[in-house]
């Protein structure tokens, strides 16, 4: 069954795609640009395990990042993700995944912010730690007797859309939010991702319900779609034996069974609008290996 026959079959609800007011909460506003803020989004909780969750925010300049969490809003652990020895450093996106969690427990956690000038190799001067407010996240838990989760998909980085399905995620609070694909039309910017779909609409979305994202054959097109991995994370499989398979994902949620399948293009690998740009097929094909 195709993807928006399938989705037709749901109710309305359980996708969030009903019409409601525009207004957003003041919790769930983003620092305005040109206030000093060196943050550029809430964050986004992604890729989420019994014992783990990746968690990533946009910035507006060059820094370096980690995650405060605990077991109460005093926090008390830091989780920093190194690239084989190296901090996080970039200029739009920083992004660390905090590890040693229990299944079915609630977490509270902040990101903190360091802007680095970098001069030399030998004189690297930080800036003053920028905090974000705190959040709080439930793991998943195979066990639980009950999940929920939100559907939406094909929102092409169309405003009014995005400011009502933000609107109707904020009321429904369900467990998880599927983004199933479409998410913008062709990729081409930093600030049109960051716009679209770290804070769409201005809302922290994600910021507490973790975000599956499902990609799209929209979300392979344009020259920043190779960039996506830097805000939208690729699963990290427990099992090595899985870890290639990038956004391809099988999630538990209690009773509630979600695999995410990444399927590519909507032509053939040949096809000669992509002028030998893809190997879908190839990358299936080694996967399955």
């Amino acid at each position: 069954m195709k993807r928006r026959d399938f989705l037709a079959t749901l109710p309305l609800s359980a996708l969030a795609i009903q019409a409601v007011p525009l207004s957003l909460s003041a919790d769930d506003a983003v620092p305005v640009a040109g206030s000093g803020s060196i943050l550029d989004s809430p964050p986004l909780l992604q890729n989420p395990g019994e014992d783990s969750m990746n968690v990533v925010w946009a910035v507006k300049s060059h820094a370096t990042g980690y995650v405060e969490f605990g077991e109460t809003p005093e926090l008390g652990q830091k989780a920093v993700t190194d690239h084989f020895g190296l901090n996080p450093y970039d200029d739009r996106f920083i992004q660390t995944r905090i590890t040693g969690l229990l299944p079915g427990k609630t977490y509270y956690y902040r990101t903190v912010t360091v802007p680095i000038d970098f001069k030399t190799a030998y004189h690297i001067v930080p800036g003053k730690a920028e905090f974000s407010k705190v959040y709080r996240f439930k793991t998943p838990d195979a066990k639980t007797s009950d999940a929920t989760f939100s559907v939406i998909n094909d929102t092409h980085q169309n405003a009014a859309t995005l400011a009502k399905l933000m609107q109707k995620l904020a009321e429904l609070k369900a467990d998880d939010t599927v983004w199933n694909g479409d998410l913008i039309n062709d990729y081409y910017t930093d600030e049109q991702v960051i716009t679209n779909i770290a804070r769409p609409a201005g809302a922290a979305f994600a910021a507490e319900k973790p975000l599956l994202f499902v990609r799209g054959n929209h979300d392979y097109r344009g020259p920043w779609c190779r960039n996506l991995p830097r805000l939208l994370t690729p699963w990290c499989h427990a099992d090595l034996k899985y870890r290639n398979l990038g956004y391809n994902f099988a999630f538990r949620q209690g009773p509630l069974a979600i695999i995410g399948l990444d399927t590519g293009e909507d032509k053939p690998d040949a096809h000669p609008v992509f002028s030998g740009m893809v190997q879908y097929l190839y990358c299936l094909t080694y996967k399955r290996r």
